[in-house]
């Protein structure tokens, strides 16, 4: 039984407004203004209202990539320079399939330092019900990451997201603690568990409709990533220096 929401044609999937089960980056989420210094002010464009959101019209999620299928796993790879990012990058995802786990890992390698914030923006279905606000989560945060007018400042402490009976409308940065599993989302059947290496995950909570898919809150998204605009908190490490590799597994 699918547990992810999909479109009907696959050409959809190449230009929508749900950014629909997409890999984001170079910069998942929004980047306020759509301003960043690193080695100098980048200015970046804003297609998603005032701000930058998950790395622009050249996102990723706009992008082919080359792909490799073995017994277990599929290996997507892309050699890329963004129009709006300085710099080359490889970008590779790994999805591989362990018993009745998917893994997925994220790798990225850049010829310049730049910030680089990859997610998979998959959208888990309500299961057995209507819409996904029916259903229950728990999550290992007692943080999230402050919004003001959609972009996130800085962490602020509350402990009203751990343990939820009913999901609200959310389109929100969580902080992760220690813990195992990270998420769980589950329904009157079904429970769905989320474990990443990521510091954070944004919960969403498809608030919104797009002309290739009818209907809101059909669907949810735990996009594990590092912290979104991240490259704009003071003391965020949200940089990937040029010759290093960045990886991380959900």
């Amino acid at each position: 039984v699918n547990k992810v929401l999909t479109f009907d044609k696959l050409e959809d999937y190449i230009d929508n407004g749900m950014y629909m089960n997409a890999i984001c980056g170079p910069t998942a989420g929004r980047i306020d203004s759509g301003v960043y210094e690193l080695n100098g002010t980048v200015v970046l464009s804003k297609n998603g209202g005032d701000h930058h959101l998950h790395g622009g019209d050249d996102s990723y999620a706009r992008k082919y990539f080359d792909y490799e299928i073995s017994d277990d796993s599929v290996v997507f790879s892309l050699d890329t320079n963004n129009s709006e990012y300085p710099g080359k990058q490889r970008i590779q995802i790994t999805y591989k399939l362990i018993e009745s786990h998917l893994e997925i890992t994220f790798e990225a390698t850049s010829d310049v330092d730049i910030p680089m914030n990859l997610t998979s923006h998959i959208y888990f279905n309500a299961f057995e019900e209507e819409s996904v606000l029916e259903n229950k989560m728990r999550i290992s945060s007692y943080r999230r990451l402050e919004l003001i007018k959609q972009v996130p400042v800085g962490p602020i402490e509350d402990k009203r997201f751990q343990n939820m009976s009913k999901i609200i409308e959310l389109d929100d940065p969580f902080i992760l603690e220690d813990g195992n599993p990270s998420i769980i989302y589950q329904s009157k059947n079904t429970v769905l568990e989320v474990d990443t290496d990521y510091d954070s995950v944004v919960v969403y909570t498809q608030n919104y409709a797009c002309p290739e898919f009818k209907g809101i809150q059909k669907g949810i998204c735990f996009e594990t990533q590092k912290w979104p605009n991240g490259i704009n908190i003071e003391g965020y490490d949200a940089v990937l220096k040029a010759g290093q590799k960045y990886k991380h597994v959900t």
